[in-house]
């Protein structure tokens, strides 16, 4: 079995599955959203980015890999909704490209909160595909970088300590995106460090044009 193989496994697995002050978003069906104040990023890589690109399919989005990241092949493994999924050399964090479809009682909601309904109804979503199994790690957050913004939410299965990242955006044809990181053990490989996978994180964000 090769490490391809046990790579596509694992993600598909994950797929399936897949500042202190707060403040408190309301909607209609009495839950609320708690994120805290949105941060501003420096749009300059932390980590040097390659030429390897990913393209929307209107091609509305774009985004740039870490250098020595590679694309695998997804054709017929994975929903339509995934653009592209990479890895590292190492095996130990991977990066997922995706367009989010919204259900139709959820458009208004999304209008009315944009980005951070946006992030509330991507995590909910998969919440709820994993039967329960997944947990959120800490809160929404905004993330401005130059004139793009973004907003984070974090996730771990529930017997899991670390964390993959998402963020999710809107394009200017009013599409709307996620790339999520997700660190993985493939064949005993160790985990990333937390530091190592912020630094990719932010990164790859810096990376993503839309």
């Amino acid at each position: 079995m090769n490490r391809v193989f046990l790579l596509i496994n694992l993600l598909l697995l994950f797929l399936v599955f897949s500042f202190n002050s707060c403040i408190i978003v309301k909607y209609d069906n009495k839950e609320e959203i708690e994120f805290e104040p949105e941060i501003d990023i420096s749009p300059k890589p932390i980590i040097e980015l390659s030429n390897t690109m990913i393209r929307s399919s209107k091609g509305d989005m774009i985004a740039f890999l870490p250098k020595d990241w590679f694309l695998i092949n997804i054709e017929n493994q994975f929903s339509s909704d995934i653009i592209a999924v990479a890895v590292n050399k190492e095996y130990n964090m991977s990066a997922v490209f995706s367009t989010i479809r919204i259900e139709p009682e959820y458009e208004n909601k999304i209008e009315e909160e944009g980005l951070y309904g946006l992030a509330w109804y991507a995590y909910n979503k998969r919440e709820k595909k994993s039967a329960g199994n997944i947990k959120q790690i800490g809160k929404y957050q905004g993330i401005k970088m130059g004139v793009r913004k973004f907003v984070k939410y974090e996730f771990a299965m529930k017997n899991e300590a670390i964390a993959s990242k998402s963020a999710v955006f809107i394009s200017t044809t009013n599409d709307y995106y996620e790339f999520s990181l997700v660190p993985m053990s493939i064949n005993g490989n160790k985990l990333p460090k937390i530091q190592e996978i912020n630094d990719i994180f932010s990164s790859i964000l810096t990376g993503i044009k839309f």
